[in-house]
C-alpha cells in the first residue's frame, strides 16, 4: 500500500481514504491483535472509516511464525473481543463497523461463545487447513511442506490429496452445531440475536488447580461484566462512503493536480 508505515490513526485514515478512492465499493478491514487497550484502538479505526475491525487472538495460526511470537504475541481472543465491543458500544461507534474475530476457532460452541461476546463474523484458518490435509509441520516459510499444501515444488505438490468438499463438510458441521446451540440451548431464533448477549454466558467452575498466571484474572468482573445493549443488523452493513477531511470548496491540492495534468 502507499502508506505502509502506520504510526498513527491519521496514517491509517489516509490509507483507508486511498483504498476507498481506488475501490469505492470494497470493504476495508483492519486487523488488530487481541491485547490490553485494543478497544481504544478499535474506536480509532472505526473513526478512520474502516468497514471491518478484526480482532485476532493469540491462538491458532499455522505455526510458521517465530517461536517467540507463537508463545508470547497477543492475548486470548475473548479479552480483546469483549473490550473492543464494549468500547465501541459505549462510544456510539458499534453500528459503524462489523466486528470480526479469528484465532483458534474450531467448533460451533466457539462461534456461539464469541457471538455472545460481540463478534459478528468468524474466521477459520487452522481447522480449515487441517480439514484440507495440513499436518501442521510448521515449515510453511521454507517451501518444503511434506503434504504439498504450502509449497510450489512440483514433487511436493503431487502429494496434496485435499478436496474442496472436505472443507465444505467441516464448515457444514460447524454451522449445524452452531444452529443447535442457538435454537435448542439459548432458545433464540438466529445467531444475530445472540450477538453481544453477555448475560447468557456464565463462568465454569475451575476443577483443576489454576495456573499461577491466571489466578489474578477475574473473568466475571471483566469478560462477563454487563455490556450496554446492542442490536445487530439483520443484513450485512453497506460499504461506508469515503471520509474526507477536506473543507467544502476549492482545495490547494486541486490546483497542484491541475498544473501537473496540464
Amino acid at each position: 500500500p502507499p502508506h505502509h508505515d502506520i504510526y498513527s490513526i491519521e496514517d491509517l485514515a489516509q490509507l483507508i481514504y486511498d483504498l476507498k478512492s481506488v475501490a469505492p465499493h470494497a470493504r476495508v478491514s483492519v486487523k488488530l491483535v487481541s491485547i490490553v487497550g485494543v478497544g481504544t484502538v478499535a474506536c480509532g479505526v472505526a473513526k478512520a472509516g474502516a468497514d471491518v475491525v478484526q480482532i485476532s487472538g493469540h491462538d491458532g495460526g499455522t505455526g510458521a511464525a517465530p517461536l517467540t511470537s507463537i508463545k508470547h504475541a497477543g492475548a486470548p481472543i475473548e479479552l480483546g473481543l469483549v473490550e473492543a465491543h464494549r468500547q465501541l458500544v459505549e462510544n456510539g461507534l458499534r453500528d459503524r463497523v462489523t466486528l470480526r474475530v479469528d484465532g483458534g476457532i474450531r467448533t460451533g460452541a466457539d462461534v456461539v461463545k464469541l457471538a455472545l461476546l460481540g463478534g459478528e463474523e468468524f474466521g477459520f484458518g487452522t481447522a480449515a487447513m487441517i480439514s484440507a490435509g495440513c499436518v501442521m509441520a510448521r515449515v510453511c516459510h521454507t517451501g518444503g511442506c511434506p503434504v504439498g499444501v504450502a509449497t510450489q515444488r512440483p514433487e511436493l505438490r503431487e502429494r496434496f490429496r485435499g478436496e474442496p468438499r472436505d472443507v465444505v463438510r467441516y464448515l457444514e458441521l460447524v454451522a449445524d452445531e452452531t444452529r443447535r446451540i442457538v435454537t435448542e440451548v439459548l432458545r433464540l431464533d438466529s445467531l444475530t440475536e445472540a450477538i453481544g448477549r453477555v448475560d447468557l454466558l456464565e463462568a465454569l467452575p475451575v476443577e483443576a488447580p489454576p495456573l499461577a498466571k491466571t489466578t489474578r484474572v477475574d473473568v466475571e468482573a471483566f469478560v462477563l461484566a454487563p455490556t450496554p445493549p446492542f442490536a445487530a443488523p439483520d443484513r450485512p452493513r453497506p460499504v461506508r462512503p469515503i471520509q474526507s477531511s477536506r473543507p467544502d470548496g476549492d482545495h490547494p491540492d486541486d490546483a497542484l493536480l491541475a498544473d501537473l495534468l496540464a
